[in-house]
């Protein structure tokens, strides 16, 4: 893990990015537009997060977490 420069969090992102990925194709493949739509959402939202937190870890994204809000998602 450290040869690579990841740590845990990274990781554990990188794998349930791999899982969101399954479950939007799977949405898509399955005809369920709204579904997959929705996932994506989601996926985006928190990989915004994500980064956001990476890069400037005392800015809080107050919009990307009232959308995430506004669509149902749990909370990051």
């Amino acid at each position: 893990r450290q040869a690579l420069g990841r740590s845990d969090s990274d990781l554990g992102a990188l794998m349930q990015g791999g899982q969101d990925h399954e479950d939007i194709v799977s949405a898509s493949e399955a005809g369920d537009a709204a579904r997959a739509g929705e996932l994506m959402a989601v996926h985006l939202a928190h990989t915004a997060l994500r980064s956001i937190a990476a890069r400037d870890p005392a800015h809080d994204p107050v919009a990307v977490r009232e959308a995430l809000l506004m669509v149902g998602a749990p909370r990051p």
